[in-house]
């Protein structure tokens, strides 16, 4: 999961920093031009996604062999049509994120997307009525410190290999409240019909791929100025993608090496979800983070390293001991916890630590996981357990 998840956004970036200007042409365009399609990308993660599905088939088909039967564990088809909802927030989620990797370094990119531990319990206050303890608004407290550090200092200042943009930094922060609000709707799906966790994600990826198709026939023709954001003014160009592809077989390869990062992402996480723990996965983010970073440190991109400044240095600590914080791992010594345990025991954790802070935890959470066996002091069931209490998520 964390090999794969990095190579992921690694992938998408290297993609973004080709540059294809020798279609543009240097007299009309005399700045050099980058591969700029943010929507494709989207589409060929939906791809990633879509191909779960023969995972999942597989997956079926060694349970008949194992058993010599077929048992039918899902006592509620979800309709198919109820995937639409999931899909098109998650093509705003990925398009915008995909949009704001283009404009920052993915090691900014990366770590601003810590901040739907804010968002994730700021929704779960609201419309949860989440409990919320000191050691939680500490925790929130430092990570929007982090967050602003790395935000301010992305926007201020000009380095490495990516254009940095306030733009971008906009760009991550409603794509966090677009995940958010797609978990909310997976959340009540799961709530309402039992789906195995790669037919949801395949189903996802199934009706991804026609809603951005269909975006991707209207986008060529919506009109669009800013610089940053558009090329060739439009917000995107299929036409003027698929001659780069023919241009630059490099671009080809890069696509269908992230689809199938994609591919092993999806099956590690689900692996991670049903078998690990809140340790595990806030491992596992931190290090992601920390790999992207390291890697376009030690290689050039068009000649040009990423920036290693103070204030991010300083927001990249800030957010890791944060999530830390905020996930358990450590506690924080002025603080008691006995209340806590007390409160959870008899209110079955509700609190914002058991809201599901990832879009793939909470993608991946199986029932399998009601059954796991844990002390109420461990809230790493909570985190595997996105259904809270009854009437609630």
């Amino acid at each position: 999961m964390l090999l794969s998840g990095s190579l992921n956004t690694i992938t998408l970036k290297l993609q973004s920093l080709t540059p294809v200007d020798s279609l543009r042409g240097t007299i009309d365009i005399p700045k050099v031009q980058y591969f700029y399609h943010p929507f494709i990308q989207t589409f060929f993660m939906f791809v990633g996604e879509f191909l779960c599905l023969f995972l999942h088939a597989l997956n079926e088909w060694r349970e008949n062999q194992r058993t010599c039967k077929k048992v039918q564990i899902l006592p509620r088809k979800a309709p198919l049509l109820y995937f639409i909802i999931p899909a098109s927030l998650d093509l705003l989620t990925v398009g915008l994120m995909n949009v704001a990797l283009s404009m920052l370094e993915a090691s900014t990119h990366q770590m601003l997307k810590g901040g739907n531990i804010l968002v994730t319990a700021l929704m779960g206050i609201i419309f949860m009525r989440a409990k919320v303890f000191k050691f939680h608004w500490t925790s929130m407290l430092m990570i929007f410190l982090g967050l602003f550090l790395v935000g301010a200092q992305d926007s201020l200042i000009e380095t490495g290999a990516a254009q940095t943009s306030t733009l971008g930094v906009v760009m991550i922060l409603i794509g966090q409240f677009a995940d958010a609000t797609q978990n909310t709707v997976q959340a009540k799906f799961m709530k309402k019909f039992r789906v195995e966790p790669l037919q949801q994600v395949g189903l996802e990826g199934f009706w991804g791929l026609i809603v951005t198709a269909l975006f991707l026939l209207a986008a060529q023709y919506i009109p669009c100025s800013h610089p940053e954001l558009c090329q060739d003014g439009s917000l995107d160009n299929v036409s003027k993608a698929l001659q780069e592809f023919d241009a630059n077989h490099y671009l080809i390869l890069l696509t269908l090496f992230a689809c199938l990062t994609s591919i092993f992402y999806n099956g590690f996480a689900l692996y991670i979800t049903k078998h690990g723990s809140a340790t595990q996965t806030c491992t596992i983010d931190i290090s992601r983070t920390s790999l992207i970073w390291l890697f376009f440190l030690v290689v050039p991109i068009n000649g040009l390293y990423e920036s290693i400044t103070l204030p991010k240095v300083a927001g990249f600590l800030l957010i890791t001991i944060g999530t830390v914080f905020y996930n358990e791992i450590f506690k924080i010594p002025c603080f008691s916890y006995k209340h806590v345990y007390q409160f959870r025991s008899v209110n079955k954790s509700l609190d914002v630590s058991t809201i599901v802070i990832s879009r793939s935890m909470m993608r991946y959470a199986s029932d399998d996981s009601h059954d796991d066996e844990g002390d109420d002091m461990d809230h790493s069931r909570g985190l595997r357990e996105p259904l809270l209490g009854k009437g609630k998520r």
